[in-house]
């Protein structure tokens, strides 16, 4: 995807596998990152390698950055969300039934919460 959105257009030491995850290091770890220099470190630091504060840079200022880690967000928020929501056969919990809740947000009550729709269904 990082080919497809441009940010990868050159195979370099900085590959976006490797930059994605030093930020998610680098940012959610131990609160010590404040500069992009500290981003910079923390990418060093993971990946081993001497890449220059430059070419580092060149890489975060490209404008297809926010796409790819967009894309990298719902990627997650897909794949992660569906296995909170949804239980399998093989789920202990699939032998219990949904519970339709209102939680007073709008104005509208869901279908199968009201109950002379539930009646005339029953």
């Amino acid at each position: 995807m990082a080919e497809q959105l441009g940010f990868t257009i050159r195979q370099w030491n900085v590959r976006p596998l490797d930059f994605i995850l030093s930020l998610i290091a680098a940012l959610g770890g131990d609160g010590n990152s404040d500069t992009q220099a500290d981003l910079h470190r923390k990418f060093n630091e993971l990946t081993g390698l001497n890449v220059s504060y430059r070419s580092w840079a060149n890489q975060a200022k490209k404008e297809a950055l926010p796409a790819l880690i967009l894309w990298l967000w719902l990627q997650c928020l897909e794949i992660f969300s569906r296995k909170v929501m949804a239980f399998d056969e093989s789920s202990p919990f699939s032998e219990f039934e949904h519970i339709l809740i209102q939680d007073g947000s709008s104005q509208a009550v869901y279908d199968a919460l009201n109950l002379n729709s539930a009646v005339e269904r029953h």
